[in-house]
This record gives C-alpha cells, sequence and structure tokens, in this order.
C-alpha cells in the first residue's frame, strides 16, 4: 500500500452531467450601426435615445438591471466552481438528519473514483464513477432505525439529496489525505479496491479531513472498529406472572385508531426538497429509480 501510494496521483479531472443543468445562453450583445448614436447611446425611431441620463427613472432601472445581472452571474459562477450555498447544506443535512447522528456536509462537490490494486503494489487506473456531495454519518446507535453505531461515508447528489454511494469508514478503512484536495480509502466490502475522492475546493477537502480524523482518533470510538454483541433478552417470567398477564389481555379493550381531530397539523413544517418527474433527465439517481414516462417509452 505504501508502494501504491507514493505512484499514486489524482486523475485528472471532469465533471459528470448527472449534477444538473446549470448550463445559460450566451448574451447577444450584436447590434447594428442603426441603434446606436454617434455617442454609442441606444437610440428609437426619431433619434430619440432610449435611457436618458436626465431621467432618474430609467437610470435607476438601468442600474437594477446591472446589479440582478452581477448576482445571477456570481450565482452561476459558484455553481459552476462546484462550491455549495448554505441552503444546499442545510438541504442535505436535514435530508440525513436522524436521532443520535452526527452530520457532517462538505462544502463543495467530488468526483468518486475507483482503481485496483495490483499484487505489485501499484494501482491500476481511475475510474470516475459519480460527483456528489460528500457527507459523513456518526451514528452513536440510539435510534431503532440506526441501531448500530458507526461511522459512514455517503456522496449525495446534489439537488435531490438522495445516496450515489455509501461505505463504513473504520481502522481498516485506511482514510487518508493522498493529495493535493484529493482522499483516498480502501472498499469495506474488497479491500483490494481504492476509491479516491477528488474536492472542488482544497479547503473542503481539509474539512472533511480534519472531521474524519477527528472521529475515527476519538477513544469512545473505538466500540465502533470492535465487532459488536447482541444482547440476549433474559426471560424471568414465571408461570404466575404468565397467567396474571394472559388474564390482563382479556381485559384490555380494543385499540381504536386516533381519529383526524386528535391528530396535529405538522407544526413549523418546511418543504426544502422538491422533486418531479421533469427532473429526471437532469439527476441520476431518478433517471435509475424512475422508469421513462410513456413519451420516451414509445420512441
Amino acid at each position: 500500500l505504501e508502494i501504491c501510494k507514493n505512484k499514486m496521483s489524482p486523475p485528472s479531472r471532469r465533471r459528470l452531467s448527472s449534477t444538473g443543468d446549470s448550463s445559460a445562453p450566451p448574451s447577444d450583445g450584436s447590434e447594428t450601426s442603426s441603434d446606436r448614436g454617434s455617442d454609442g447611446s441606444h437610440a428609437g425611431r426619431g433619434g430619440h435615445s432610449l435611457v436618458d441620463a436626465e431621467e432618474p427613472f430609467w437610470t435607476a432601472v438601468a442600474d437594477e438591471a446591472a446589479a440582478l445581472q452581477r448576482q445571477c452571474a456570481d450565482a452561476l459562477q459558484a455553481q459552476n466552481c462546484g462550491e455549495l450555498q448554505e441552503y444546499e447544506r442545510q438541504q442535505i443535512e436535514s435530508f440525513f438528519s436522524g436521532l443520535g447522528t452526527e452530520i457532517f456536509v462538505a462544502s463543495s462537490l467530488a468526483n468518486l473514483y475507483s482503481t485496483t490494486q495490483t499484487s505489485s503494489g501499484g494501482c491500476g487506473e481511475w475510474s470516475l464513477r459519480f460527483t456528489g456531495v460528500p457527507v459523513l454519518l456518526h451514528d452513536a446507535g440510539i435510534c431503532r432505525s440506526r441501531s448500530e453505531p458507526r461511522v459512514q461515508l455517503i456522496l449525495a447528489e446534489r439537488g435531490t439529496c438522495f445516496t450515489l454511494w455509501r461505505d463504513i469508514v473504520d481502522h481498516l478503512s485506511d482514510y487518508k489525505d493522498a493529495g493535493q484536495a484529493f482522499h483516498t480509502m480502501c472498499l469495506g466490502s474488497d479491500h483490494r479496491v481504492l476509491v479516491g475522492l477528488s474536492f472542488d475546493s482544497a479547503d473542503a477537502a481539509k474539512e472533511t479531513w480534519s472531521h474524519v480524523e477527528r472521529l475515527v482518533s476519538e477513544p469512545e470510538n473505538i466500540r465502533l472498529n470492535a465487532p459488536g454483541r447482541k444482547k440476549k433478552k433474559k426471560n424471568k417470567q414465571n408461570s404466575a406472572t404468565s397467567g396474571s398477564r394472559k388474564q390482563l389481555q382479556h381485559l384490555e379493550l380494543p385499540r381504536r385508531p386516533a381519529s383526524k381531530s386528535q391528530i396535529s397539523i405538522p407544526c413549523q413544517f418546511q418543504h426544502v426538497t422538491s422533486v418531479t418527474a421533469a427532473d429526471r433527465d437532469r439527476y441520476f439517481t431518478l433517471q435509475a429509480m424512475v422508469g421513462p414516462s410513456d413519451g420516451q417509452a414509445s420512441r
């Protein structure tokens, strides 16, 4: 593995198209000479200027349009570079939140690569698998749905928050900071397979590495690496107790379902994620889980 680390270099970056369509057509800045005056200002019929500096209304409209254009350009640039907005991180956090679960969401996208380690200690060619948001889940094991204490690394899809890939991080994973914004770990099901995460942001890679290092190095998390033992329920009931319980069961009234008037409406509910059938062409998870529509199936 050490030989593989010395020879390993981050693969060339390329982005999958399943993270959403953020492309926009370029603005048409071509103008004819008849539409512009001699001073370069826009002119209408009769030679009158459409935007007059002496008219405060048109000046305010032009300033507002320019400010809106700058905001759209900044938002598009942030999306193209792979950095997540704060509401996107909160969206993913609310998707995976649970009782007794600590969540960390990376601040940028990452490419997930995989390769196979050879018998000589080297590595094969890196293959791009998914593009998503790295998420770390630390389950304390106090919830029925997450009863096993563990640390999971999840790659969530941007926009839907659905899981693209997941694996357990423990002492056998050998999670490492292998290069500039590039992390590696061994696959849990097959340690010969090496998984690489190439982050779009170096700061996001540093934050993720420090979070993984803290979780793995904590003494109370040693039990995450040890095999667990299921506790056997002790049966201390005697014949007298079982007989009394049978008598109580006959006396109990049948339970009736609660009426709608007794159920309260959702309190402080906020809709943070919305996915429809029209988004099928944008997201990989919808293409994998949702079948094609009638129009696409007939083609």
